[in-house]
């Protein structure tokens, strides 16, 4: 992940759901693109599949492979911040499912379900990827106080 896209975690629920935020700032574009909105999505969900193998003894990182049953309600426009929510629908060993929703206030931006292979951390390049992604969920959910958030330990 060369580009984070989640700004906080605000909610951690292992083997379940996450929340999350995401500000656009006023001096972007005139719109929010929605491909980037759809890898804020991702990017959550990544964190949270990730999070949920790794307490079950699992180092593995995850590749959005699917777009599914995407509705588009709105544009998130400059100056304006998403809240991002991702549930697990199933996890299996090679990969799993979320439902995501993004939210201007308490209305959706957009909704659908995201599809995710898993690939073990083998190689050096991959441990490298592994340990930055779980630093970066450690620093974005150190604020979080709803639910049971990422620990250092189950990362090393």
């Amino acid at each position: 992940m060369r580009f984070h896209l989640v700004d906080s975690i605000t909610a951690w629920h292992p083997g379940d759901r996450a929340e999350g935020l995401k500000a656009v700032a006023r001096t972007d574009a005139d719109h929010f693109p929605r491909s980037l909105l759809i890898e804020s999505l991702a990017q959550l969900s990544s964190f949270l599949l990730g999070d949920s193998e790794a307490r079950e003894g699992r180092k593995v990182l995850s590749l959005m492979t699917s777009v599914d049953r995407l509705r588009w309600h709105a544009d998130l426009q400059p100056g304006q911040r998403a809240r991002l929510e991702t549930r697990i629908l199933g996890r299996r060993p090679e990969g799993a499912k979320c439902a995501v929703t993004a939210y201007l206030d308490d209305q959706p931006l957009a909704e659908g379900q995201l599809g995710f292979v898993f690939f073990a951390a083998e190689s050096d390049a991959q441990a490298r990827d592994f340990a930055w992604t779980y630093e970066l969920l450690l620093q974005l959910a150190s604020r979080c106080q709803d639910g049971d958030p990422p620990r250092r330990e189950v990362y090393t």
